[in-house]
């Protein structure tokens, strides 16, 4: 896949993304996980032929931790809370900021790498899909560690067309122990302003 096109689609179905989760919807682990890992497995296979300059190597694997530690920023942001009877995720302010940021590092970074090495300027527009997997992987399971302090269930899947939703008895086990651990029903978890 051209890298210029792969980086549009990325722009796209993050701006999909924030625009769904500005209004709030259920926590889906399927969403937080799931699909996560398939973003950075296919980047992986659309970066194979990065892994012949080590410059690139090195570019890509910077990138990756960079968008995985502001994915974890980006967790510890969005709003987790119950309604009727799920729990529900919320984009903030702060988590769109944070996006921007995460793409405003990648980009610097590959501007950065041009400069040093002008053999690698091809390297800026590799990998946009995996350090976007790697980046939403982490960010799900903040919000999932979130999830579990709310009351409500975390389902795996929406239902469609008024099916009920599907759970994860992964996920309902680990709710339950933690209410065992913690003795009784968990509160509302905060946003990273929330926190002191």
């Amino acid at each position: 896949m051209n890298g210029v096109f792969e980086i549009a689609l990325v722009v796209v179905l993050v701006g999909y993304l924030i625009f769904k989760r500005l209004a709030g919807q259920p926590a889906q682990g399927k969403r937080m996980l799931l699909l996560p890992i398939i973003y950075a497995v296919v980047g992986v296979g659309q970066s194979w032929q990065v892994f012949t300059s080590p410059t690139a190597i090195e570019f890509l694997g910077l990138t990756a931790v960079v968008s995985v530690g502001m994915g974890l920023i980006r967790g510890a942001s969005v709003r987790v809370y119950e309604a009727n009877g799920l729990v529900h995720m919320r984009y903030t302010a702060v988590t769109v900021a944070l996006w921007v940021v995460t793409f405003a590092a990648k980009f610097g970074i590959g501007y950065l790498l041009g400069t040093l090495d002008a053999t690698a300027e091809h390297a800026v527009t590799t990998g946009p899909m995996l350090t976007l997997g790697v980046s939403m992987l982490a960010e799900g399971i903040i919000v999932l560690a979130k999830a579990l302090r709310v009351p409500g269930q975390i389902i795996w899947d929406r239902g469609k067309d008024g099916a009920e939703h599907r759970a994860s008895p992964f996920l309902d086990n680990m709710k339950q122990q933690r209410l065992e651990q913690h003795g009784g029903m968990p509160g509302e978890a905060g946003t990273i302003g929330e926190m002191r």
